[in-house]
């Protein structure tokens, strides 16, 4: 037998040199390890993206085709034609230890946070975020607000500027869009299991082109963050469908922790929305310019289709001024959807009278054509009775024929989902397009249940049920309802407020919730917020008499009344009150007369607007600020007058005008500082020049942040061992929460109230109702809307 042992040697020694050269050559080239596995990376997403192309460009034809009929006119005109671009009312600033600017100082003095009265906040410019501000720290976002105020189109607007990469979506341009609508995840009850194919059934409901590649090309976009979820209808589900809908998204967001996520969602679901990393933001509600700016493209695109089909010199075509007088400039507060149907039905010459009812029913009447009324109503009431935001197609079928003189069969169901009525989804169930429709045909010939609880009212269905049930007959639930509010924070009274503008004038329902809600208002240990928020709700009920309301506040004795007394009189929008208004310029009290600026602005005359450019020119140097702060808020022509002000001579208003400058968020701003920060002639100006280039590079507090784990914070593990205590994983923060919300710092305090909206504890939510009454702003303004992001709190 042969003898190798020799061999043994060589093989060794061959080895070890072999192992030597591998290790010189992976040391000398250890820094280009990572380029190469990079390099690596991209090819393979690359080859992946090859195989998926054709999936890609079909998802996103398919995106822009359904984004564009996302809304109530999708008839008569494409989305992005007649679009006024949303945004969102910005919450108060997170961050506060890191010294960073609070930009308008003057108005949450003034006026509080209005995240529960965007009508109200929309008139008197609040301050607001854009979507991809909302989104660029991480935070989870959900679009809250009543139903009709455009959520849904919001969404899809968003989609819209992200699959075609505007320069309005920002970073957000670089992702794929997938606009979903919750009841197309079907079935709901195990789309937990396996969250990224209910997604890509979803997706292939409405493209059934993209075929298999589809999941692939879905789930290399989730693996990659190359992606965006935007998810439409989870205020339309009922509660125990919403639950199905949080376990959905907790499992998605567990597996894709970085996705981005702006959804839809109703302003009463907010603890689990909190409970699933969600944040509820709300949609702010058209300014007068904005409405104005929607009448304008409205009428230019009906004068245009017009034309088209008739012959122009025969053609009767619409004013917009005319229009605009009529609908606009008198005071009336509507949401989108409301404003649609309004100026749609007086453009088609079917509006029976000035109230929204009237045009509900033109709307209705329109799109209905020869089928009954009282169908709809029943397949309404058969969903809230069932819990059940769809139905089956058969079913809906049946209820329709059952309410009819004939048998309407499919024809029918076609025409209501051609016509907008209802809307097809898979499973081959439908739902009403909207769930104030759902609510309105649902409210016509039942009456609501002795009890309802804010729980309830998460369902927008329900929502609206309830308010528009309040239009013509008194309900006995009402009563029970505001009887069983909370003493330290009425909830109840504040959702009821807002039912207001659904409410005839002189209407024995009003009356029930004025009567519940004046005594609050005047009491003078109700929280400011607090107040500010109904107080907001009666300004934009549209009922002339509440400014008779107003004026009888004025000689009060009570500081905090004079200043709602001139909130509610600006908001009035009537010209007689400009004398009155500007009288309140001479109060003591420096609240009420910086409520008068913001008062003059809100009138919307040209002749409050000189009164507020005399106050930034002859009053005294705060509230020279406070004028300026408005003029920055408004329109570019008062942003012509801020950039002249800064050349006067009087020192006073080139500082002014220098902080009134800060607030304006444009690409002229930053050069122009820099000049006055070296030209001017006084080193006050200079230095506030100076200060605020240096604010505007700072990123902006209002951002929503995500939440971290307690033991993960800062703040918490250095307040904790102050004290001699530490944070555990184990264990609950919340008697730490609660010890800082007593007795911590400014900071600390503040820290705290954004931490408790993960600890739904009844011991920290009445302790953030006592911060209502902090003598600090910020922690007011927090606490007030943590408690409203927190809703129900019941």
């Amino acid at each position: 037998m042969p003898d190798f042992s020799g061999l043994e040697k060589w093989f060794f020694w061959l080895g070890f040199l072999a192992a030597s050269i591998l290790w010189f050559i992976a040391f000398r080239y250890r820094r280009l390890v990572p380029e190469i596995k990079k390099f690596i990376r991209e090819k393979i997403r690359a080859f992946r993206s090859m195989l998926t192309s054709g999936a890609e460009q079909v998802l996103r034809q398919e995106t822009v085709r359904r984004a564009q009929a996302y809304h109530s006119s999708a008839a008569l005109f494409d989305l992005d034609e007649i679009a006024v671009e949303p945004s969102l009312l910005a919450p108060p600033a997170q961050n506060t230890s890191t010294g960073a600017p609070n930009r308008r100082q003057f108005f949450k003095q003034v006026l509080a946070p209005l995240p529960d009265a965007p009508l109200f906040a929309a008139l008197y410019r609040a301050p607001r975020l854009t979507f991809e501000q909302a989104l660029s720290k991480g935070a989870k976002i959900a679009l809250v607000g009543d139903p009709g105020c455009g959520k849904s189109t919001a969404l899809a607007w968003l989609t819209l500027q992200i699959v075609r990469k505007d320069a309005r979506a920002g970073w957000l341009a670089q992702l794929f869009p997938l606009f979903i609508h919750i009841s197309d995840i079907h079935p709901l009850e195990i789309a937990a299991a396996d969250p990224v194919e209910a997604l890509v059934k979803a997706e292939q409901f409405h493209a059934p082109r993209a075929g298999s590649q589809a999941m692939q090309f879905i789930r290399n976009c989730l693996e990659a963050n190359s992606a965006i979820l935007l998810l439409d209808g989870l205020d339309e589900l009922s509660p125990p469908e919403f639950k199905l809908a949080i376990d959905f998204l907790s499992g998605l967001l567990v597996k894709y922790p970085e996705l981005p996520l702006i959804t839809a969602a109703s302003q009463q679901s907010g603890r689990q929305l909190l409970a699933a990393g969600i944040q509820p933001m709300a949609l702010a509600g058209w300014s007068r310019q904005e409405t104005q700016q929607f009448l304008h493209q409205w009428t230019a695109l009906w004068n245009a289709a017009i034309s088209e089909k008739m012959n122009a010199q025969s053609a009767f075509l619409l004013d917009d001024l005319l229009l605009s007088t009529w609908l606009v400039d008198s005071p009336s507060f509507h949401t989108p959807s409301e404003w649609t149907m309004k100026i749609n039905a007086a453009c088609s010459g079917d509006l029976e009278g000035s109230s929204y009812r009237d045009a509900i029913q033109a709307y209705l009447k329109r799109h209905l054509a020869h089928i009954p009324i009282d169908g709809l109503t029943s397949v309404g009431n058969e969903m809230i009775a069932s819990k059940r935001s769809t139905l089956p197609t058969a079913e809906v079928q049946k209820l329709l024929s059952t309410a009819a003189t004939f048998s309407p069969g499919d024809s029918a169901v076609d025409h209501l989902v051609e016509r907008g009525i209802l809307r097809r989804h898979s499973g081959n169930r439908l739902a009403f397009s909207s769930p104030w429709l759902c609510g309105y045909l649902a409210s016509r010939v039942e009456t609501m249940p002795p009890q309802l609880s804010p729980g309830e009212l998460s369902w927008s269905a329900v929502l609206s049920k309830a308010q528009y049930s309040l239009w013509s007959r008194k309900q006995a639930w009402l009563d029970e309802y505001l009887e069983g509010d909370q003493a330290h924070l009425p909830v109840r009274l504040i959702q009821a407020s807002s039912w207001l503008r659904f409410i005839p004038q002189n209407h024995q329902n009003k009356s029930l919730i004025m009567r519940s809600l004046l005594p609050v208002i005047q009491r003078e240990d109700t929280p400011f917020s607090i107040c500010i928020s109904l107080l907001a709700q009666i300004a934009v009920c549209n009922d002339p008499a509440v400014a008779l309301l107003f004026r009888q506040w004025l000689p009060s004795k009570s500081p905090r009344m004079r200043q709602l007394a001139v909130l509610g009189l600006g908001a009035s929008q009537e010209k007689k009150s400009l004398s009155e208004i500007t009288a309140l310029l001479e109060d003591p009290e420096p609240e009420v007369r910086f409520a008068a600026c913001f008062a003059l602005s809100a009138l919307g005359s040209q002749d409050a607007h000189a009164v507020l450019l005399d106050v930034l020119n002859s009053g005294d140097e705060t509230i020279k600020q406070v004028a300026a702060e408005i003029l920055a808020a408004e329109e570019t022509a008062s942003h012509d007058e801020l950039r002249e002000a800064s050349r006067s001579e009087d020192l006073l208003i080139r500082r002014a005008a220098v902080y009134g400058l800060s607030q304006i968020s444009e690409p002229w701003i930053e050069p122009l500082l820099e000049k006055i920060a070296i030209e001017d002639v006084h080193w006050v100006v200079r230095n506030a020049a100076a200060q605020a280039i240096d604010d505007l590079k700072t990123p902006n507090p209002r951002v929503p942040q995500p939440g971290k784990s307690a033991h993960e914070t800062a703040w918490l593990i250095q307040f904790a061992a102050r004290s001699g205590q530490s944070v555990s994983m184990q264990e609950s923060p919340v008697p730490l929460l609660l010890q800082a919300l007593r007795s911590g710092t400014v900071t600390e305090q503040i820290s705290a109230l954004w931490m408790m909206r993960e600890f739904p504890d009844s011991q920290l939510i009445a302790e953030a109702a006592i911060l209502l009454r902090h003598a600090n702003t910020d922690i007011r303004e927090t606490a007030h809307y943590i408690l409203w992001q927190m809703q129900p709190i019941e």
